[in-house]
């Protein structure tokens, strides 16, 4: 008998901490996503995009080898997407 409570009472400990933890896994969770949805987060995110934008063309001289690379990649982003902006000006231009 005192075997089986034992295990029991192992199971149970085990039991709750599995449970304990995902509370709280699931606590900061919800935590997170209320910060990354928040009106705050949005601001910060455009602050430090402007921020590096405008860090970036004050200093895009010594940034000669970047210019390509940012050149090739807008001209695949372009490529890809101009179906899309072909499709928003016609919508615009009826």
């Amino acid at each position: 008998m005192n075997y089986r409570k034992q295990i029991i009472s192992v199971v149970l400990i085990l039991v709750l901490i599995f449970l304990s933890s995902k509370i709280i896994v699931n606590a900061f969770e919800n935590a997170a996503m209320n910060v990354i949805k928040s009106k705050k987060f949005n601001t910060f995110l455009i602050n430090q995009i402007e921020h590096h934008i405008v860090t970036y063309a004050e200093n895009i001289n010594q940034y000669e080898d970047k210019k390509l690379v940012i050149k090739d990649s807008l001209k695949k982003i372009i490529k890809e997407w101009k179906p899309i902006f072909d499709e928003i000006d016609k919508e615009l231009q009826n």
